[in-house]
């Protein structure tokens, strides 16, 4: 699947704003088939409020019309620029394996995240 199609959420959530969208799961390590879902983490700018609508509006469009072009469900985790790097840092089972596999479509890469915190 073209990386295209994941990497258009980076502006389609919010205009005024880009996140960072990675791909970690079977599709990260080239195991999916046909009936895998992809599955994402969507890093939202810390500015932005996570309750906000059209942030919430915008990530489930990208998500439904990026389902409908790559024929495969999309399981998203939303998740705060700070939070990621701490998760990141702090590990878990789920975290670990996006460290490990995560593969960067749009925005920063997984190694940038933490330098973005600092400067």
């Amino acid at each position: 699947m073209p990386a295209i199609v994941l990497s258009t959420g980076g502006t389609a959530a919010n205009g005024r704003c880009r996140s960072r969208i990675i791909v970690f799961g079977s599709f990260a390590r080239r195991e999916a088939d046909r009936t895998s879902d992809i599955d994402v983490v969507v890093v939202r700018p810390d500015e932005v409020d996570p309750d906000d609508d059209a942030w919430i509006e915008g990530i489930d469009r990208w998500r439904r019309n990026a389902g409908a072009i790559a024929g495969n469900d999309i399981e998203v985790i939303e998740v705060g620029l700070t939070a990621a790097v701490e998760k990141l840092a702090d590990g878990g089972p789920v975290w670990d394996e996006i460290s490990r596999d995560g593969v960067s479509v749009f925005g920063a890469s997984l190694d940038r995240l933490q330098d973005l915190i600092n400067a």
